[in-house]
């Protein structure tokens, strides 16, 4: 006869498999434990390093007092907040003032637990970080910063700061990684007194010999940063050639020799005999094009036909228009009709609506129309 025994766990395997399984049970509150000290541990640490730098400002710009600073401001630009992270902070990449898409060093959401609804709630970035000139460190940081200016009464504005500790990367939750808008101690060294000793609250007295500074490259990028100081920084430095994104700058472009260019617009106007009334259009031809052809057009500028007699026929064509049309190789049709029968060509004359001639310069750049 053949038995069959069916060999039970002992109690000594029993109590080792319930151990495995209440550590593996264990595990991610101590993951999340210990990834919520490490935030913490960051979050000192940045606010340290930012709050230190602050203080020695003074000394670190040459200035006898902090009111004299870059962050002593009112104005929340590439100049003031921008500038201090800049120079003072190993930035990896810079995005500028939260209003123009500085929200881009953030993750596009994050999360909170609303008690109320017991429910996990995503809110935007955008609204999370009301003010801010913002970068994301080399260290994998995100930060948007305020300057502390004065107010009317001689008080000090506490500089601010938003934070996420490690950047886009997870698990992008309000409170853990991401922190909410955090007031800075109050710096007032050097705010009254100017004749303090060096190294009393970081301030030069009058008669000490000055550091002279050394110039710092204030530029993340040479071909995408166009803020104010990267482009001050390539002006002086003779780094501006024609096409430089700083000829973009609205403040510098206009400045340097470099980004005075010509931009032609070649176009034809159709048809070249005339009924009563008439469709205008422009045709998409091998002299309907943009030259350079890698320029675009500012909205302020629009074309507009003007007849034999000075009458203004066919409507106005807007820069949106051209542009569409040349990127899309079609025919541009005015949205007006001719009833002018002097507007046959080649009596009629394309004009720049900006200053009804065939020549405008705006910004430093000189459009013309060239008419076939």
């Amino acid at each position: 006869m053949i038995f069959n025994y069916k060999r039970a766990f002992t109690l000594t395997e029993v109590l080792i498999a319930t151990a495995i399984v209440g550590v593996i049970a264990a595990l991610p509150m101590v993951i999340t434990t210990y990834q919520n000290k490490v935030f913490e541990y960051m979050q000192t640490k940045q606010i340290e390093s930012i709050t230190s730098t602050l203080e020695a400002l003074p000394v670190l710009e040459n200035k006898t007092r902090f009111s004299e600073t870059m962050m002593s401001s009112d104005d929340i630009s590439d100049d003031t907040s921008g500038l201090f992270l800049k120079k003072y902070f190993k930035v990896a990449r810079y995005c500028g003032n939260i209003d123009n898409g500085g929200a881009s060093c953030f993750a596009s959401t994050y999360a909170s637990y609303n008690e109320a609804t017991h429910r996990r709630e995503n809110t935007k970035a955008i609204d999370l970080i009301p003010r801010g000139t913002c970068a994301q460190l080399k260290n994998g940081t995100s930060i948007c910063i305020t300057p502390q200016p004065k107010t009317k009464d001689g008080d000090w504005t506490a500089a601010q700061v938003v934070m996420d500790l490690n950047g886009l990367k997870g698990p992008n939750v309000i409170g853990r990684d991401f922190i909410t808008l955090f007031n800075l101690p109050v710096v007032s060294a050097g705010s009254t007194d100017i004749t303090r000793t060096q190294g009393k609250e970081g301030v030069f007295a009058e008669n000490e010999t000055p550091i002279t500074p050394t110039e710092v490259e204030e530029c993340t990028s040479y071909t995408t940063d166009k803020s104010n100081g990267c482009c001050k920084y390539k002006k002086r430095k003779n780094m501006i050639k024609a096409g430089d994104i700083c000829c973009q700058n609205s403040q510098i472009g206009p400045t340097v020799a470099a980004c005075s260019t010509v931009v032609t617009l070649h176009m034809n106007y159709y048809p070249t005999t005339y009924s009563n009334p008439v469709k205008p259009y422009s045709m998409a031809s091998s002299s309907f094009k943009l030259d350079p052809a890698s320029a675009t057009l500012p909205s302020s500028l629009a074309v507009k036909i003007r007849c034999k007699n000075n009458s203004e026929q066919g409507g106005n064509v807007t820069a949106t228009q051209i542009m569409n049309a040349i990127s899309g190789h079609t025919n541009l049709y005015w949205p007006q009709n001719v009833t002018d029968s002097s507007c046959v060509f080649p009596n009629e004359t394309l004009l720049w609506t900006t200053n009804s001639t065939q020549q405008v310069t705006i910004n430093g750049t000189t459009y013309k129309i060239s008419q076939h």
